[in-house]
């Protein structure tokens, strides 16, 4: 039987590299190129890009703070998480952006692995947030989310062979 921090370590592996339910980061990206990435069929809809780099705000923000470095800087408004106007379009930075991604949910399998139920059971903000172990669980879930998102857009371009 898995223990919480081995579940939660698995819910990220799944997210990343590891095929279970549903396809994981690591596949519904493989073989896209940046104008794919760019792509969008739908006025106000999020672009593969624009998920990816919402997607690396929301885990390295939360990774950071779970290390014990909080972020200085707040976030107004979600939309902006989102945002990919000031992004050169080009394959080199579309590659730097799934790396920088892949890199923080392979960190997440490790300092979860690491950490100790104390960590874990304690508050992610003093009286704001529910506990650690709460909040990781509720990441993995927002990452499948939006990686389901991924895969959508893909097949809507034409992009999807069921890698």
């Amino acid at each position: 039987m898995k223990d919480r921090k081995e579940l939660l370590a698995a819910q990220f592996a799944a997210c990343t590299n590891q095929p279970n339910w549903f396809v994981p980061f690591e596949q519904a990206v493989r073989g896209l190129n940046a104008e794919q990435a760019v792509w969008n069929d739908v006025q106000g809809a999020n672009s593969i890009w624009s998920i990816v780099y919402h997607l690396t705000f929301w885990n390295e923000r939360y990774l950071s703070r779970f290390t014990g470095n909080p972020p200085a800087d707040q976030v107004e408004n979600n939309d902006i998480t989102f945002q990919i106007s000031d992004v050169d379009v080009t394959e080199e930075n579309w590659t730097a952006a799934v790396k920088s991604l892949m890199s923080n949910l392979l960190k997440w399998q490790d300092v979860i692995l690491q950490a100790d139920n104390t960590k874990l059971d304690s508050p992610v903000i003093e009286g704001k947030e529910g506990d650690w172990w709460e909040t990781i669980a509720n990441i993995a879930i927002h990452n499948a989310y939006h990686i389901g998102q991924i895969v959508d857009i893909r097949k809507r371009q034409g992009s999807w062979e069921n890698l």
